[in-house]
């Protein structure tokens, strides 16, 4: 009777130890919101161990999954470096991570010297033979992993639109509200600074002397939600880790958004979007651009943020536009919205068919001229009004 209890209890006890072992390793990304210096981490047996978007470890329902015993790339900068990386590798063990012969949870795996992956901004070309193409990323390994493409217009300071890849896997938005680069490779060449630039007390002082009122009226530059933020184009809620999340707040990547807009229909239409694709059963991705459009006018006059030595730049868009595009079926939707909360006058942009789409969120408003009046269109119909909007295959609405 004894020799049979231990058997039980010893096969009892190589279960156990089989199921944990078989359990690898379940990672809320959420719980890497707290870490001052996160990584990124790639799967080195994925894409042949290299740098990709392949290999870059993603995190399906917003977990980050791995197996026991798997080896994982950790990518870091050097010092003050922001093309160079060093990296080290970690393994899963039993639901904990394996740095230098001590168990870790991942969120406590950082990098030395506090300094997460840097972002760069690369031109490898031209957009609509015109314009800059800018790729923002990060450099690894002699490896550009690009994350935003940009097309930039280098005379107004503004970006035309950007391109970025929204993955079924992106489910969290787990840091705060990093600061922006406006220095290295990110600098947009101006006399002034950007950042005091995009400043209250530099908005009201530009638009005023534009419609020729004293420096400190508030008419249009005024208290609450009346001024411009510096709005993302590509959203960095769209990535998963901190570390690219942070190379959203770049000036190749925002545009002067009026604030109640920005927190209106837009922020609406930023997470109805991110629903979508991540809830949906018939695709795990789709291809997002947004872009500008137009100048918005006050008293018939084009609203800039910078006026001097010659020169106007980042002129305020009229309108604001998002196009979801699902690459193998190739279809796509548009969405424009107006920048103006002042402009009670608003042309219909086109067919809208907003009531359609019944993934929208029902805080999402398009005909409330404060949070932004708003149209859901067709491409073509879109394409005929904005000359500047990519020239992609389109073959229906995506519904």
């Amino acid at each position: 009777m004894l020799s049979i209890s231990v058997f039980l209890i010893s096969f009892a006890f190589l279960v156990f130890k089989h199921s944990v072992n078989a359990a690898g390793c379940d990672v809320p990304a959420s719980s890497l919101k707290n870490n001052n210096a996160p990584p990124l981490f790639f799967r080195t047996s994925a894409d042949m161990g290299r740098i990709s978007d392949k290999s870059i470890v993603k995190a399906a329902g917003g977990r980050m999954i791995f197996n026991d015993n798997e080896d994982v790339k950790v990518v870091c900068s050097i010092d003050k470096m922001d093309v160079n990386t060093v990296t080290k590798h970690i393994k899963c063990l039993n639901n904990k991570f394996i740095e230098d012969g001590i168990y870790k949870d991942l969120k406590d795996i950082t990098c030395q010297n506090s300094r997460p992956p840097a972002p760069r901004s690369e031109v490898p070309g031209l957009c609509k033979n015109a314009f800059l193409t800018v790729s923002v990323g990060f450099r690894i390994d002699g490896v550009f992993l690009n994350r935003i493409e940009s097309c930039y217009d280098n005379n107004t300071r503004l970006p035309l639109y950007t391109k970025s890849i929204l993955d079924q896997s992106i489910s969290t938005c787990p840091t705060g509200r990093p600061g922006w680069y406006s220095t290295g490779t990110f600098r947009i060449m101006l006399p002034a600074n950007i950042e005091e630039i995009y400043t209250i007390d530099s908005q009201r002082k530009t638009v005023n002397q534009l419609l020729g009122l004293p420096s400190g009226d508030k008419s249009f530059i005024g208290d609450g939600h009346m001024y411009f933020a510096r709005g993302h184009l590509t959203p960095k809620c769209d990535f998963t880790y901190p570390s690219e999340q942070r190379l959203t707040h770049n000036y190749f990547n925002a545009a002067p958004q009026w604030q109640q807009f920005n927190a209106g229909n837009w922020k609406v239409l930023e997470a109805s979007i991110k629903d979508f694709v991540t809830k949906s059963t018939t695709f795990d991705h789709i291809v997002v651009y947004t872009g500008t459009y137009g100048i918005t006018k006050f008293n018939n006059i084009d609203i800039y943020l910078y006026v001097g030595q010659g020169i106007h730049a980042i002129p305020v868009p009229q309108y604001f536009w998002k196009i979801i595009y699902e690459p193998t079926s190739k279809k796509a939707t548009v969405f424009v919205i107006n920048n103006n909360p002042k402009d009670i006058k608003i042309q219909a942009m086109c067919r809208s068919f907003c009531d359609t789409l019944g993934w929208l969120k029902k805080s999402f408003e398009p005909t409330t001229i404060s949070k932004g009046t708003s149209f859901c269109c067709s491409y073509p119909d879109l394409k005929g009004i904005i000359p500047n909007m990519p020239d992609i295959e389109v073959l229906g609405p995506l519904l």
